[in-house]
Parts: structure tokens; sequence; C-alpha cells
């Protein structure tokens, strides 16, 4: 027999074509299309079953996803809020009323599940990082400027020079800077800084240019002074004779002032002239232009350039106690004379009094007292 598709040979008791397939006998496409039936209707009942198990396996996969990836950002936004919170507790920054508001709405934002509050609660919290960078900084940087700034106007006193205007433009620029760290403008910090370092340069400038014309003027016997004499007092002898050589106690300091016919006030500038007189026996050159002037316009006193740091040195035991002592009896007076309006309505500090104070003790003790 025949194929009647192919025309392949095949057995006469074959239902279908081994070669193409067609069936060559009665009855078999009924049974190739009742299998084919069966086949196609198994596959249709699991498909929609297969495409359901997808569909919730995508669906759950993009809500891990989205879950791990909240949890990360969630994590990630509170690392942030916790950097710039531990720099406000410790003291580093100083946030603004409305920069705190900011932070605190941001630290609520945490618990937000919304990627786009998380990623805009970021971006926030990045800007604040910087900003509380650049705050640190400039706190730090205010500090370091304040300092020099006490310096020099220690300098300036040590020196005894006036330099108001310099001065007072250092603490304006110095407040503007700290203005504006209060109200957390960083955009014009750094400008602010360099004001202040400005203007201490200048200050500095002026207190050393004022000190060498104070230092001319020593020089010429014009001792500088706010207080002026045509002709400083020559002083004929020592304030304390025997501090060299014998060796006080601190009563017989108190009760050699306290018997002195001077006020609280000029008993305090005595003591001054006491102390620095042992050093002016051993030619100490004074910084001061006051004191190098005073002793200038002694008698006794000769000039051998030995600076401060090395005079200690030059000193024996006896003076080195005194000096001790004398520094002791300088404080008690310097109390007592503390409520002096009638001078000049001030406290005085210890470094304040210019040479016609130590001019007016000198009078009164080397005319009046003896």
């Amino acid at each position: 027999m025949f194929c009647p598709e192919c025309g392949k040979e095949i057995p006469d008791t074959a239902m279908f074509c081994g070669e193409c397939g067609a069936p060559v006998r009665e009855g078999a496409n009924e049974t190739e299309k009742e299998t084919v039936m069966q086949k196609r209707n198994h596959h249709h009942g699991k498909a929609p079953i297969i495409i359901a198990i997808v569909v919730i396996a995508l669906i759950v996969a993009a809500g891990a996803v989205y879950v791990g990836m909240t949890l990360l950002k969630q994590n990630n936004v509170e690392n942030k809020y916790n950097l710039i919170n531990s720099k406000i507790e410790s003291g580093e920054v100083v946030l603004s009323e409305a920069s705190r508001s900011r932070l605190e709405e941001a630290n609520k934002n945490i618990a937000s599940w919304n990627l786009v509050t998380l990623n805009s609660t970021e971006r926030q919290l990045d800007n604040m990082t910087d900003m509380v960078d650049k705050l640190a900084t400039a706190t730090e940087a205010l500090e370091d400027l304040k300092e020099k700034y006490n310096e020099q106007k220690n300098n300036a006193n040590q020196k005894e020079v006036i330099c108001d205007t310099e001065k007072k433009d250092c603490e304006e620029a110095l407040e503007a800077l700290e203005e504006e760290i209060d109200n957390n403008q960083v955009s014009s910090l750094e400008r602010k800084k360099k004001d202040v370092e400005r203007a201490l340069d200048t200050y500095e400038k002026a207190v050393a240019d004022a000190y060498e014309e104070a230092k001319d003027n020593v020089n010429q016997n014009n001792i500088y002074s706010p207080y002026y004499y045509e002709e400083p007092t020559k002083v004929l002898d020592y304030v304390m004779n025997d501090s060299d050589s014998y060796q006080y106690t601190e009563n017989e300091l108190y009760d050699y002032f306290d018997n002195l016919a001077l006020t609280d006030l000029q008993k305090y500038a005595l003591s001054i002239i006491a102390v620095n007189e042992i050093y002016a026996r051993h030619g100490m050159t004074f910084e001061r232009p006051s004191i190098q002037g005073y002793f200038s316009s002694t008698k006794w006193y000769e000039n051998k350039n030995i600076p401060q740091e090395k005079i200690n040195s030059h000193l024996n035991n006896v003076e080195l106690k005194n000096i001790d002592k004398l520094v002791k009896v300088r404080k008690y007076y310097w109390e007592l004379c503390r409520d002096y309006s009638q001078v000049n309505n001030e406290k005085p500090k210890a470094d304040d009094f210019a040479t016609y104070e130590y001019q007016d003790a000198m009078e009164a003790y080397t005319y009046d007292v003896n």
C-alpha cells in the first residue's frame, strides 16, 4: 500500500504514513483530532495558573525591592541626621531657629515609606551637612580670631599705646562674623572672616607704629604719658634702698608702705616701682615706655639692654624673694584702690597706670615723706 499524500510505500495494516504522518485509513483523523484536543485542553487549563503565579511572583519581587530600597534609604537619611545632630549636641555648631525647624521636619520624614519624600529629605540633609561643616569651621576660626584680638589688645596695653579706632574696627568685624554664624548665613562667612583678618592686621600695625613713636619720645627724654611733664622729676634715691641686700618679711613690707603718707592709689603705683626697681638695678630694658621712661629719669639707672627673659639670671636670692613678696603687696593695694572713681571713673587694672601715676607717687614719696 502506498501513502495517498507522499506516495511512500507503507504496510497494509498501517493507519498512518510513517514518512509524512498522514492518515491512510478511515477513523484515523478522528482519533488524531481527539488526541490533539485532549492535549490542547490540558495545556489550556494550566496556562492561567502559570500566568497568575508569574504575576504574583513579580509583585512580591517588586514589593521586596521597594521595601529594601526604602529601608536602605531610611538608614542613609537617619545616619545623615544623626551626624548633624551630634555636631549640635557637642557644641560644634549652633543652629538658628529656622535651621533647627528644618532639621526636625527632616527627622519626621525619616519614618516615611515614600521614596520620593525620602530622596527629597536626603538632599535637604546633604545641604544642611554642608552648612553645618561651614559653620563649624567658621566657629573655630572665630575663636582663633578672638584670641588673636585679645593678644593684640594685651600687647597694646603692655606697650601703653592707644589705638582706639583700630581696636573698635576689630571688635565690630568680630561681631559681624559672629552674627553671621548665629544666623547660619554661610554664604557670607568667608568674606566676614577676611574682614576680621584685615582689621587685625591694621590694628597690629597701628600698635607697632605707636610703640615706635613712644620709644622715640622716651629716647628724646619726652616720657610717653597721658600726663605731660616739661621737665620730668629726677628721683634722688631708690624707693627701697636695700631691697637687693635685705630680705624683707611680708609684714615688714606692709608696715613700710602703710606708714607712707600716700593714698592707696599712690601706694599701689609705688609698689609697681618697687618691684621693677630690683630689675632696674641690673640694667634691664623695659618694654613698657612709661616704666622705661620713669627709670631713665632717675640718676642711678643704667640701661644695659638686658631683656626681661634673661634678667633673673642676674638677680640674687634676696632679690628674688623680695620680688615675690612685693608682688603680693602690689596686689593688696590694687584691691584696696579698686574703687577709685575720684580719679577716672574706672576700676583699675594691673597694667593701666601710666607714667604720671608713678611720678605723682614718687613726688609725694620723695618730697612729702622724706
